[in-house]
């Protein structure tokens, strides 16, 4: 987007502001543009800070594919994500679980 007929410091400001626009918005915007995924995490029973877990997961899978011992992962894991070994179980459990879309 040229913004040549307003100068330099005006394509500035011009360019600020449309940053600012996109970068801030109102907690009704954010759902909004989120309901469907919301909705779907809803009925699934998906908490929202479950994201901080998706990297324990995945490492979860690959320690697994390479044909770890289950208890030395669970420990592993624990310690690196400094959570305790029974929230690993719940965490790999729940992961594990189809998630239905749509679901009523």
């Amino acid at each position: 987007m040229s913004y040549s007929n307003v100068g330099d410091a005006g394509a500035k400001v011009i360019k600020i502001f449309l940053l600012t626009k996109f970068c801030f918005m109102k907690v009704i915007e954010a759902l909004k543009i989120g309901k469907g995924l919301l909705k779907t995490m809803q009925e699934n029973c998906i908490k929202v800070d479950d994201c901080r877990y998706i990297d324990l997961f995945e490492e979860y899978l690959v320690m697994t594919a390479n044909k770890e011992k289950k208890s030395y992962i669970i420990a592993f894991l624990s310690e690196k994500y400094s959570v305790c070994e029974r929230k690993v179980w719940y965490i790999i459990s729940r992961f594990g679980k189809e998630c239905k879309i749509g679901a009523e």
